[in-house]
């Protein structure tokens, strides 16, 4: 898996944002991704604790999230149940 730069996503999760699924990342790279709202690489919404994120041998760089700058919104992954 491999992401492309871009601009900032409207709201969350600007590589990836997950809904209750299982978001496997072997041997990838999520680099230079932003959300305007939070989880900048990555946003995990497991509704009753259903989403998962398990990342093996991989690369999270250059990501931002959050309007605010808040470190509380997930840089890089930002897991919510």
């Amino acid at each position: 898996m491999a992401s492309s730069p871009g601009g900032a996503g409207q709201g969350l999760g600007g590589g990836v944002f997950n809904l209750n699924g299982t978001l496997n990342v072997t041997n990838g790279s999520l680099a230079n991704n932003t959300a305007a709202q939070g989880g900048g690489g990555i946003y995990n919404l497991g509704l009753a604790g259903i989403g998962t994120v398990r990342m093996s041998n991989s690369i999270l760089a250059g990501t931002f999230g959050g309007a605010t700058d808040d470190p509380t919104f997930g840089k890089g992954i930002f897991v919510a149940d």
